[in-house]
């Protein structure tokens, strides 16, 4: 592709435009309003960022080149998709938008929303509805894997190859499920993860191994997966169909290997700290109930110059409190 067609290949969607510009202006008035009235304790700049990354992802992955050449190459749409599931909804949550984006709003407009949701009832039991199921971590599991394993079946991989409106469907799916699941992961109140840190590696080590399954059969595939693109005209440039469906699963398989694997051995390893913690908790309660069961008359020296018995507890994945998610 040269100068000329990689700058021709940004589209420029306005749809996709006007949502990435108003939640940006959405998140800077909202902050802009926690500032001023002394609401940004927990507002710092590198969750700014986040967001901001978040959204720069987002238009890359569908206004970008990405999007023109995941026509062409199917290792280019896998790339599209890794980029809204894996790497844009984290950045998203990471920001913390719920807050500001709120804020946002006149407060008039808030407290008419409000008095509406109280006065018909249903938004409230929608509410409750969603909330319920976010306490539902296996559900949300099943459905963000199983919305992207769906959406890859070749009969609806192909609808949405010839079907515009199909194509932002799937888009709007796997972000939203792709949040909800980065969701159970990362804290972005008023959201809290209710699994531990343990558990949280556990759930995405299972994402990460039905992945890389999933990956085995493009990258062991021996014809092309998908008729659409089987069947375009390649130029002597161009690879074959069979080795763009290898690519395309050596992109699945190393997206899941470096972003997920890194972040479980991350919580794996908040999860021995949390674990340390709480048993030099209990070792200083012990040695605090033995120096207030000793005898009046013995010095209090004596005790700190005597080894302590440290406290043994087995190993443990009951939840731990989190002060990081406080």
């Amino acid at each position: 592709m040269d100068i000329q067609g990689f700058f021709a290949a940004w589209t420029f969607e306005p749809t996709v435009l006007i949502g990435l510009v108003v939640s940006a202006l959405l998140y800077v008035r909202g902050a802009q309003y926690s500032i001023r009235r002394g609401l940004a304790r927990r507002l710092r700049w590198w969750r700014a960022a986040c967001f901001f990354g978040g959204l720069l992802v987002v238009f890359l992955a569908l206004e970008s080149p990405v999007d023109a050449l995941s026509e062409q190459y199917l290792w280019v749409h896998m790339v599209q998709h890794e980029l809204l599931t894996l790497v844009a909804p984290p950045l998203l949550l990471l920001g913390e938008p719920m807050w500001p984006m709120w804020r946002a709003l006149p407060l008039a407009w808030r407290r008419g929303l409000l008095r509406w949701a109280l006065k018909q009832g249903w938004p409230r039991r929608v509410g409750d509805a969603v909330a319920h199921v976010f306490r539902m971590p296996i559900l949300i599991w099943v459905l963000f894997i199983g919305t992207f394993d769906l959406w890859h079946l070749p009969a609806l991989y192909g609808a949405t190859l010839v079907n515009n409106n199909i194509h932002i469907l799937e888009h709007l799916l796997f972000i939203g499920t792709a949040l909800l699941f980065w969701a159970q992961i990362i804290p972005s109140r008023p959201l809290k993860p209710r699994l531990n840190y343990f558990q949280r590696a556990a759930f995405l080590g299972l994402a990460a191994l039905e992945g890389n399954v999933f990956g085995f059969f493009f990258l062991f595939a021996s014809t092309p997966i998908y008729a659409h693109y089987a069947q375009i005209a390649r130029t002597p440039g161009m690879i074959s169909a069979v080795n763009d469906v290898h690519f395309a699963g050596a992109v699945m398989d190393g997206a899941d290997a470096f972003i997920i694997v890194a972040v479980v051995m991350i919580f794996l390893g908040l999860w021995l700290q949390a674990e340390e913690a709480a048993t030099k908790a209990a070792d200083a309660r012990a040695l605090q109930q033995r120096a207030a069961n000793a005898p009046s008359g013995r010095p209090l020296g004596s005790l700190a110059s005597s080894p302590a018995q440290p406290v043994t507890r087995p190993l443990s994945i009951v939840a731990q409190p989190n002060p990081a998610d406080a």
